[in-house]
């Protein structure tokens, strides 16, 4: 008997970013809101328990920038810095962070870029949202909707 207790799942985001030449290092985005809940128990209400990974990320960029990011996982709505600008998170909000993963926009598709990084990035929540901030490690100059992330993740149910 094979007991699947597993649910793989993807979570398109696209962030609002400053439309302002970056700097090398600066906080691209911050905080955006990865809402999980309804697809990890649905029906439950939102101080559920949810366990899962982080499978891969890709991006497409619409600005055509062809920028390497880092991205950050967070597991509580905390703040990674000023948008463009050096991240300054503090100690205690740190100690949200699930993880990072470097991803490149560098396949070039004529007028935008794609890139996509596997990752296995494990976190344990209670309630229904995980957060991606981003930082940039270029100097891009995008629109205020240039990036789209595309999120897969395995969730378990029933946990």
């Amino acid at each position: 008997m094979i007991i699947e207790n597993f649910r793989t799942i993807i979570v398109d985001l696209i962030p609002t970013l400053d439309v302002g030449i970056y700097a090398a290092g600066d906080v691209l985005f911050d905080r955006s809101i990865l809402d999980i809940g309804n697809y990890a128990n649905p029906g439950q209400n939102a101080v559920q328990k949810i366990r899962g990974r982080i499978l891969s990320v890709g991006v497409l960029d619409k600005d055509d920038q062809g920028v390497t990011m880092d991205l950050c996982f967070l597991k509580a709505d905390v703040s990674l810095g000023i948008v463009n600008a050096a991240p300054s998170i503090t100690d205690a909000d740190a100690e949200n962070i699930v993880g990072f993963v470097t991803v490149a926009a560098s396949k070039d598709l004529g007028g935008c870029r794609f890139g996509q990084a596997d990752c296995d990035i494990r976190f344990s929540i209670t309630g229904e949202t995980l957060y991606l901030a981003g930082i940039t490690l270029g100097a891009p100059t995008h629109t205020a909707f240039g990036l789209k992330f595309r999120i897969v993740l395995e969730l378990e149910e029933g946990y």
